[in-house]
């Protein structure tokens, strides 16, 4: 075991050796601990433990635990400990834990997968849709083999290595079309392969931003070196689809194998009305290798004329296959899909399809060909007509006899049939589609009828190639037929359709899409804007104190006297200066946030202290996409603590339409209807409203400084999702807002009064004012302000991020704590899913999205009678649409004899693995008892059924059997029905193991497992 983990022995074919070569040399998997284990050790690196359980008839949950605590035990520390990963064939996801059973411990491929679980991989899912074959990634289980182990990630995979600044940083592109002008994009790829022999640094990733969670990633799958061993589109260009924009765990699915010449269209690319075509230019066999690979969005033509004409005549002795080129050197796609130099018009027409010829420019040879696997069955039945039913699945059919995942329905007809001696021909297929296969592919058919269909019994082993019975093609007279594409390419260069259209729908914690409609807010806001002049009449509710102009005409004789004019112009804004003795240097400054975000809400709320006065005037923000859309900017004096949610005490200063460019360019929104001064030792806050999205950071601690000048400082702050909802669930915290803010650095005019500044005003409410010296509180509204005007004087420096009153414990686990800082309010939570129902079946399975990280800890529910019984919980990634009554790609979290009480709540203690759900995700479960457990009718299957601060519950099913196969309306599945019971859980601040050195340095641990 240590050698086949290690190499300890000089095994070279080993998980170890595999993670060095494709993070070449960044991954380090090392059995030098940090501990001396060495007298518990059976072999370097390797422990051997017994447990106390029946291996064949306990499940996995029970022999897990089993297991740990045998190793906890004859270590004498808790797990992890010093260890980064323990091997103990299934992992758990961005966790320390990985369990193989029998010899699949020795299989570098399945070594490498499951530790890929446990580096946040989700599954890599094929052409077909299915969870794990993709098998140009190792998180579609490829290779079962001891000695072969030279095989990496595909491109969706490599692009969340690379955002973590790991092993391929700097080595990536990402392309946005926009949503309205065509645009092209031109690369040249490289295989991870050649990661380290790519002196011009082309990237090994591009990604296709699709302005929503679900991006498209291309990369070059090179078979070579340390991607030798690759099982799929080997040398070719693969499409892969996959979510949370690239940077998280989600499941992936190959989209597109493209040779040279080839292309893939996305239909409809951000809902533009416009494809996104993908084009492989070319495969060059240079060192290293690339792919040119061309994007053209709208109208932009996929392939260029060839620049020289092509030859006219082929050689005097022409070869088998025609010359990739004119000898004059043309563009390398020519608009023809056919080969520079054309075949001899003779082989056309021979009864033979050539290797160089196609249904397109010979349909005389190549259009209904048939492959006759035997002429001379004898059939079992004779009908004159019964339903004959073909499916098909891309690849081998092993695995899915029993399963209709994968398979996809193509004929379904009544069909008169000919007996047992003559062939019955079956119509054309549903809608006439036809299933093109690639060459070196494999396709599986079941054909079926209630009728009884023939074949043969000879002694030939499952899978051996049985030559045709008759080998020569009947040639047709049919008109060439022009196919329409399947989502599978084929050798000509066509124009290839998505299996199914790409979904990109945005989670509701992070909407990065545009709105369809963007229509301004109908609530009109609760301040007036701040005008940027006096009025030239003031009204009798006017202050006590005269506004004052925030740019006098001229200065009071009291102002120091300007520097001289030589400091002036050296594009630094001295104290003396300000934008009236010095616009070039004062009058347009900016302050950066942040760069560019990952992360995007409706909303993002920050506070900014100015050292100096100062008057805002804009800012810039990036996008969620590029489009047109309402921006909105609120402020307030002083801090925003207590008012994220609530508009009271906000004035709108910005309400219009913007241009945005999506999230790579700033968009800068213009000038601000109402500019907002700020005094010297203030604090101001801001919401920045984006129908479009505003785009941010994730932040280390809300109110920490983040950036800052000579003249502001600007604080970590808030996401927010809806705007002043009053929901505390909308809020995420910390963000940072990425951008730009605007300002120009000024002075203000002292009042023309001696009244002390603390003065309120004499009137209830004032009318609107202008800029003013210092912070104020504009025009409020007819109720009683809630603090007094700021006077022009220097204020004192407001605590701007501390509660005013102790938040823990006060039972409520607010939005800035969590289960580390307050214990007795996050640490036990509880969701009331629904109360006690009057309907039952053995099991419930719903799914919940967290609106903040959690941690899934427990869950009670009501059985329907007093006895001991089984219960299990299961749980899995997402929604379960789809797998309600299978049993893939569920873990089992508990699985426990309990005792319950009759329809009366059951606690039913830890769960044996805590499940971790990060911010905006969703997770499903499966609670089963063959007691009965409880739950009410609901509504609508996925509708909003109940929620907290944290989580969001959602309608599920009823099933009477556990995965049964079955999937029977009113039968074995009842829906909609709402769980009956509680989800206990604690606040997280981030998931565990999420920290780059995860991908630079593990400490593994081996457990070798026997039965006592």
């Amino acid at each position: 075991m240590s050698d086949k983990i290690f190499g300890t022995d000089g095994d070279t074919a080993t998980m170890t050796s595999q993670f060095n070569a494709c993070s070449f040399g960044k991954l380090t998997i090392t059995n030098d601990y940090s501990v001396d284990i060495s007298k518990k050790e059976s072999a370097k690196g390797v422990v051997e433990v017994k447990i106390n359980v029946d291996i064949t008839t306990s499940n996995k949950g029970t022999i897990r635990n089993a297991v740990t605590q045998a190793v906890q035990a004859k270590l004498g520390r808790s797990l992890p400990g010093p260890w980064d990963h323990v091997m103990a064939a299934y992992a758990l996801v961005n966790s320390w834990n990985s369990v193989y059973q029998k010899n699949y411990y020795k299989f570098p491929g399945v070594q490498t997968h499951e530790i890929g679980h446990n580096l946040n991989f989700a599954h890599s899912g094929g052409l077909n849709g299915a969870t794990y074959t993709d098998h140009s990634c190792l998180m579609g289980n490829p290779l079962y083999s001891d000695d072969n182990a030279k095989m990496c990630y595909n491109p969706a995979k490599n692009f969340q290595i690379a955002s973590e600044g790991a092993w391929y940083d700097g080595h990536t592109a990402v392309w946005n079309s926009g949503s309205t002008t065509p645009k092209l994009g031109s690369y040249k790829l490289v295989g991870i392969a050649d990661y380290d022999n790519n002196p011009k640094n082309n990237p090994v990733v591009v990604k296709l931003e699709s302005g929503t969670d679900t991006d498209a990633f291309i990369g070059y799958n090179r078979a070579y070196g340390v991607n030798a061993d690759n099982k799929q589109g080997s040398n070719q260009v693969t499409i892969v689809e996959s979510g949370q924009n690239g940077l998280g765990y989600s499941q992936s699915f190959l989209k597109a194998v493209l040779s040279e010449g080839q292309s893939y269209t996305f239909n409809n690319w951000q809902s533009s009305g416009k494809d996104l075509v993908v084009t492989v230019k070319a495969i060059v066999n240079t060192n290293p290798r690339t792919a040119e690979v061309e994007l053209s969005f709208g109208n932009v033509a996929v392939t260029a004329q060839p620049s020289n004409a092509q030859t006219s005549q082929p050689s005097s002795k022409p070869t088998s296959l025609p010359t990739r080129k004119p000898s004059s050197s043309p563009s390398r796609m020519p608009t023809t899909p056919r080969p520079v130099t054309p075949a001899p018009t003779k082989a056309c027409g021979d009864g033979i399809c050539k290797a160089f010829e196609t249904d397109q420019d010979c349909p005389a040879d190549c259009v209904d060909l048939e492959f006759l696997t035997y002429m001379d069955n004898i059939g079992a039945k004779v009908a004159n007509g019964t339903m004959f039913t073909v499916y098909t699945k891309r690849g081998s059919y092993q695995g899915f006899e029993d399963s209709d995942a994968g398979w996809d329905l193509i004929y379904d007809k009544n069909t008169l049939q000919n007996g047992k001696i003559v062939l019955t021909e079956l119509s054309p297929f549903i809608n006439g589609q036809k299933v093109n296969i690639p060459e070196g592919e494999e396709q599986s058919f079941y054909v079926y009828t209630p009728s009884n269909l023939v074949y043969r019994g000879e002694s030939v082993n499952e899978g051996d190639v049985i030559p045709s019975k008759q080998p020569t093609p009947f040639p047709s007279t049919k008109a060439p037929v022009t196919e329409n594409p399947t989502p599978f390419p084929s050798k000509q260069p066509v124009t290839l359709s998505p299996s199914r259209k790409p979904t990109f729908s945005p989670t509701t914690k992070q909407p990065t899409g545009a709105p369809s409609t963007l229509q301004p807010t109908t609530k009109s806001p609760t301040k007036s804007p701040v005008t940027p002049a006096p009025t030239s009449q003031p009204t009798t509710k006017s202050p006590t104190n005269t506004p004052v102009t925030p740019l006098p005409t001229s200065y009071p004789s009291n102002l120091p006297t300007p520097l001289p004019t030589t400091s002036c112009g050296d594009n630094v804004c001295e104290a003396s200066e300000n934008d009236t003795s010095c616009p070039s240097d004062c009058g347009n400054l900016a302050l950066t946030t942040n760069v560019a975000g990952d992360r995007g809400a409706q909303g993002t709320m920050f506070s900014v202290e100015a050292t100096r006065d100062v008057v805002v005037t804009s800012f810039d923000l990036y996008s969620g996409s590029s489009a047109t859309a309402q921006v909105q900017v609120y402020t307030r004096a002083g801090s925003y603590k207590g008012y994220e949610l609530i508009e009271d005490g906000w004035t709108l200063v910005f309400d219009k339409g913007v241009q945005q460019f999506g999230r790579s360019t700033l968009s800068g929104i213009g000038p601000l209807t109402s500019e907002v001064a700020i005094a010297a030792g203030s604090v101001q806050s801001f919401y920045i409203y984006n129908a479009n999205t505003v785009m941010y950071t994730l932040g280390t601690t809300e109110g920490n400084r983040k950036a800052f000048d000579e003249s502001l400082a600007f604080y970590e702050g808030v996401g927010i999702t809806n705007k002043f909802s009053g929901n505390t669930a909308d809020l995420y915290i910390p963000r940072v807002f990425s951008g730009v803010m605007r300002y120009r650095a000024t002075s203000f005019t002292p009042p023309p009064s001696s009244m002390p500044n603390t003065v309120a005003p004499s009137t209830k409410s004032p009318s609107p004012a202008p800029i003013t010296p210092a912070p104020v509180t504009p025009s409020p509204t007819t109720k009683k302000p809630t603090s007094k005007p700021v006077t022009p004087a220097p204020s004192t420096k407001q605590p701007t991020f501390k509660p005013t009153a102790p938040t823990c414990p006060n039972t409520i686990c607010e939005p800035f704590e969590t289960a580390t800082t307050c214990s007795v309010d996050c640490l036990n939570v509880a969701l009331t899913t629904a109360a006690l129902g009057t309907s039952g079946a053995a099991s419930a399975m719903f799914y919940v999205r967290a609106k903040r990280d959690v941690t899934i800890t427990s869950l009670d529910f009501f059985g329907s009678t007093a006895k001991t019984a089984l219960v299990q919980i299961y749980t899995r990634s997402g929604k379960y649409n789809g797998y309600e009554v299978k049993r893939d790609g569920w873990e089992v979290i508990f699985d426990k004899s309990v005792v319950q009480g009759k329809k009366t709540l059951t606690s039913l203690g830890a769960l044996s693995q805590p499940v971790y759900i990060p911010a905006g995700s969703y997770q499903s479960f499966v609670v089963y008892t063959p007691n009965v457990l409880m739950y009410k009718p609901g509504t609508a299957e996925g509708s909003l059924s109940s929620q907290d601060m944290s989580l969001e519950f959602y309608e599920g099913i009823g099933l009477k059997d556990l995965f049964s196969g079955s999937y029977a309306v009113g039968v074995n599945v009842f829906s909609p029905r709402v769980f009956s019971g509680v989800v206990r859980k604690f606040y997280s601040v981030q998931q565990p193991y999420t920290e780059v050195e995860k991908w630079l340095y593990c400490k593994v641990v081996c457990v070798n497992v026997a039965a006592a």
